[in-house]
Parts: structure tokens; sequence; C-alpha cells
């Protein structure tokens, strides 16, 4: 059972997907809703890692995450394309 200490929804001028993020001290779970089409079920990003934090950014055909992933002290950013 995932329990959600915060949940907010990130929307931007263009709006392409809503951001479902769930975070607590140590953790972080971020789904990706599309806004056109809200219907469909929300996307996971990445599953929840004991001691990784992690958010996303929409940046056009990709998508920066900021994390902790990998031992990162002060975190880094790293860029995914987007699935289609």
């Amino acid at each position: 059972m995932i329990r959600v200490t915060h949940l907010n929804e990130s929307c931007h001028a263009r709006i392409r997907y809503i951001v479902l993020a769930s975070n607590d001290h140590s953790t972080s779970e971020v789904r990706l809703l599309d806004a056109k089409n809200p219907a469909l079920p929300p996307v996971l990003v990445q599953k929840r890692m004991e001691g990784v934090l992690y958010e996303v950014s929409d940046h056009g055909d990709a998508m920066l995450i900021l994390t902790n992933h990998g031992g990162a002290t002060d975190f880094k950013i790293v860029q995914t394309p987007l699935a289609r």
C-alpha cells in the first residue's frame, strides 16, 4: 500500500501531461496523466524505491528528471525520451 503524504498537480501553459507526484522523506513516485485524454490510466514513471527521490518536468520530446538516484548527493538532472 502506498501512503500518500503530498499530492500535487502540475500544469503548464502548453499542457500535455498532468504530473501526479507522491513523495515522503525517502521515496518518490510520479505518474503522468495525458491532459488531452484524461480517461486513460496514468503512466508510472518509476516505481517507488527506498532512498530515491525524483521529480519530472516536460521538456518537448523528452522528460527532465531531477533525482538523487545512483548516490547523487546534491541531485542530478537526467533526460529521457518520451515514449509515444
